[in-house]
């Protein structure tokens, strides 16, 4: 019988933390992460994240893997942000944007259609099966986060590249992707590539492969984490 603790964290300004306009960066994200970890006493963790990806990433950077048992990396790609010097098969599986890409799409968030582009932005991260009403409440969850705070929050995440981080973790992992997605399954399939005896699973469309499988096929998605969870036991 596997049992496990889980903690659900908000970053700063976003879900039900407190709307502060300063430290919207992934490195303070993972501070953060760090300092929670302390006061809470937890001396051994396994962390999972989608976006939260990068602040786990730049966990591992600041403070090592002395006190993580294992990581559920769950769809974001290495970096989006197209590198100038990249070749074409480099930049296609990896990277979604060029710099210019990366600040129109910041400075949509904070203008006057900030929230209609946001539920825009988030319609391709969802099969078109998913049901509306649920749609529409992951986008209320989003927007929980003010407009006019998201940019800066997301140009520090856009603009990072992992790659060097990532082609160093020696923990177990488990990576998980999807079929129907803005980040192609391949730049999944690299990460795991990456990471010696890593685990892969990638979501078809039919079976709600999208950026938010956890959503819209809850069921196998938590089959796949406890049994990955179960194994390291």
């Amino acid at each position: 019988m596997l049992s496990t603790s889980v903690l659900a964290v908000d970053v700063r300004a976003g879900g039900l933390s407190a709307k502060v306009d300063y430290g919207l960066r992934i490195s303070r994200f993972s501070v953060d992460l760090d300092e929670i970890c302390n006061q809470l006493g937890l001396d051994r963790v396994s962390l999972m994240g989608s976006t939260g990806c990068s602040i786990i990433w730049g966990y591992l950077d600041l403070f090592g893997e002395d006190h993580v048992d294992a990581l559920i990396l769950v769809d974001q790609a290495p970096t989006q942000l197209i590198q100038p010097w990249w070749s074409a098969k480099e930049a296609c599986p990896m990277a979604l944007l060029t710099a210019e890409d990366v600040f129109q799409f910041a400075a949509r968030f904070a203008a006057p259609v900030g929230f209609d582009w946001t539920r825009k932005r988030y319609r391709p991260l969802f099969t078109k099966t998913f049901p509306q009403d649920e749609f529409d409440w992951a986008v209320r969850e989003t927007l929980q986060m003010p407009r006019r705070l998201a940019p800066t929050l997301f140009l520090d995440h856009a603009m990072r590249d992992w790659h060097d981080l990532i082609t160093r973790i020696r923990l177990p992992t488990l990576v998980v992707g999807a079929e129907m997605n803005v980040f192609p399954a391949a730049s999944q399939e690299w990460i795991a590539r990456q990471i010696p005896r890593a685990r892969l699973e990638i979501f078809a469309e039919k079976d709600g492969g999208s950026h938010f499988m956890c959503f819209e096929n809850p069921a196998r998605f938590n089959v796949v984490v406890r049994d990955f969870l179960t194994k390291l036991k």
